[in-house]
């Protein structure tokens, strides 16, 4: 499970919609001209498992038969099971393993050492600006002065 959850997951799902889904078939078949649904189809069984064990809940098909809501309320916790299955597989696979953070925080420090580099730069070259601008002003303000007198 540790390997490859999604496959199991998916495996163990796919298996147990078929499997659900024949016998509600089975269970139902005989009654559906009592209940109107057509469970002629191996196919809308599976679709009603499909609809159950994900709690999607269309209500297209449903069983009228105790045997049959049986199966369906089995099948419903046993999907509940696994999209909780597949949800904790998700959360595992997307956590830090043990020297994951170690690795995250360095290049965290690395980018910031870079962008403290660019601060520094920006900031030596801004204020040599203002050196040389200064430096200028006052020849530029004595000529100015000169200009209007």
């Amino acid at each position: 499970m540790k390997e490859r959850p999604y496959t199991i997951i998916s495996v163990a799902m796919g298996i147990s919609i078929i499997v659900f889904g024949i016998s509600l078939k089975m269970l139902e078949q005989p009654y559906m001209f009592v209940s109107a649904l057509d469970w002629e189809y191996i196919w809308n069984g599976m679709w009603c498992m499909i609809v159950l064990m994900t709690t999607v809940g269309y209500g297209d098909f449903y069983p009228r038969t105790h045997f049959g809501r049986i199966i369906c309320f089995i099948g419903c916790i046993w999907g509940q099971f696994l999209v909780s299955l597949m949800v904790v597989a998700l959360t595992y696979s997307v956590q830090f393993q043990r020297t994951e953070p170690i690795a995250y925080s360095t290049l965290k420090r690395i980018e910031q050492e870079d962008l403290n580099r660019l601060y520094a730069v920006k900031s030596i070259q801004s204020a040599w600006r203002l050196y040389n601008h200064l430096r200028k002003a006052p020849q530029t303000m004595t000529e100015l002065s000169l200009i209007h007198i």
